[in-house]
């Protein structure tokens, strides 16, 4: 082989930081956002079916919070955290509401006085759908004291998460501070 045919390697440069290929997390973050607000165009902001959108929107935006959590934390994470909290409320409020209705007062004898009203349950919820919204709005509150934990409101984080033990387990758990 002649000298001057000598191979030469090219390298490639990585592309600049703007360009790079988003996380996992913020991946997750543009992709429940989008069906989030395409569930609220279509639905409304309060319709059932925007419930789990909001639960994950909200679910993935602490997460973000969450893995990102240092001293000097700042506005950006404050933003965050403010939408990371209305989405899971919009979700808690949204099951609740489900749950509230999974059960209606009907007339027990064909009458409308109250005395004569009982609990039955509602046709529209079925045992496996009324238990799904159970574990979510759980989760809700789970998510919403940890978030109350991340602002460093304690007392608010004990109540969501009394709040997801006694939908959990269906019984009043309650946990207490001891400081």
């Amino acid at each position: 082989m002649n000298p001057a045919e000598s191979t030469t390697t090219t390298t490639t440069t990585p592309p600049p930081a703007e360009e790079a290929a988003p996380s996992a997390l913020e991946a997750r973050i543009g992709a429940t956002q989008a069906r989030y607000m395409a569930a609220v165009d279509e639905f409304g902001d309060t319709a059932d079916e925007v419930a789990p959108h909001a639960l994950d929107y909200g679910d993935a935006l602490l997460c973000s919070a969450e893995e990102s959590t240092n001293a000097f934390s700042g506005d950006d994470d404050d933003d965050t955290l403010e939408i990371a909290f209305e989405s899971l409320d919009v979700a808690r409020l949204i099951y609740s509401r489900i749950l509230k209705f999974a059960f209606a007062r009907v007339p027990s004898n064909g009458g409308s006085n109250a005395n004569t009203q009982r609990m039955r349950s509602n046709p529209t919820l079925d045992d496996a759908a009324r238990k799904d919204a159970r574990k979510q709005l759980s989760f809700a509150h789970l998510r919403l004291g940890n978030l109350a934990m991340e602002g460093d409101r304690f007392e608010d984080s004990l109540a969501e998460f009394n709040a997801c033990l006694e939908i959990r387990y269906g019984a009043r758990v309650r946990v207490r501070a001891t400081c």
